[in-house]
């Protein structure tokens, strides 16, 4: 994978030691000539942070590759309560699965800082397609990564207790590669208590009161937003 691609960590509510099939970035199977003609006949869009890309039930116009920023996915119910799907970093695109066209959006993005990324209609998508074998081969393989990774995300919340999916977010949240066997592990993202009950399908009353608990029981510790994991074997035995 290019250094310049998936420059940070999306944030989502899987298991941090789950496979994920598939490769999000659908333009790494490309090589220079592909990339330069994909960026050429890209449209080129930014996003303040705050702004929408597109709209829940809006007809769907097209796929965004991520270039910089990050974008957050959400799916809002019926009755007005909002579920985030996952916060996309650089190198994931959004817009799926009628990446051909058709239909609308099934949630809807926002971007969560400010951000740039490639817009490809569906016309311009097929066209490319048609003359680059290898975009279609990546596309299905970003494809294959969200098709996994929703059908995950499902199954935790279909079968696992809210105290379970909020130690899951904890887990996966966790930034394990810069304190590889470290005891105390710091959370990558200062996520507002409102903002972790949407990415677990709770309340935020619920989610403040299992904080409390969990560091009660002294498996987190908190200052602000800030937070750390100080037993990961205990947070894992919640998850189970």
């Amino acid at each position: 994978m290019a250094s310049d691609d998936l420059q940070s960590t999306p944030e989502f509510l899987v298991d941090p030691n789950a496979e994920v099939a598939g490769n999000p970035d659908i333009t790494n199977r490309l090589d220079g000539n592909e990339k330069s003609a994909l960026f050429k006949t890209a449209a080129i869009r930014s996003f303040r942070k705050g702004e929408f890309l597109f709209h829940q039930g809006e007809p769907h116009r097209g796929i965004h590759i991520i270039k910089s920023g990050k974008i957050r996915s959400l799916y809002t119910s019926p009755g007005g309560k909002e579920f985030t799907l996952a916060y996309w970093t650089p190198g994931h695109f959004i817009g799926a699965p009628q990446v051909l066209g058709g239909g609308d959006n099934m949630w809807t993005s926002v971007a969560e800082q400010n951000s740039m990324t490639l817009f490809l209609t569906p016309d311009v998508l097929q066209n490319l397609i048609a003359r680059m074998p290898n975009l279609a081969l990546g596309l299905i393989d970003g494809l294959c990564y969200k098709a996994v990774l929703y059908a995950k995300i499902a199954q935790v919340v279909g079968t696992t207790p809210v105290a379970g999916r909020l130690a899951l977010l904890l887990l996966s949240l966790a930034d394990h590669a810069n304190a590889p066997g470290a005891k105390v592990i710091e959370i990558r993202s200062n996520h507002s208590q409102e903002r972790l009950a949407m990415m677990v399908g709770s309340t935020r009353q619920a989610v403040a009161q299992l904080l409390a608990r969990f560091e009660k029981a002294g498996v987190i510790c908190r200052q602000g937003r800030s937070m750390w994991i100080t037993d990961v074997q205990a947070l894992e035995r919640i998850v189970d």
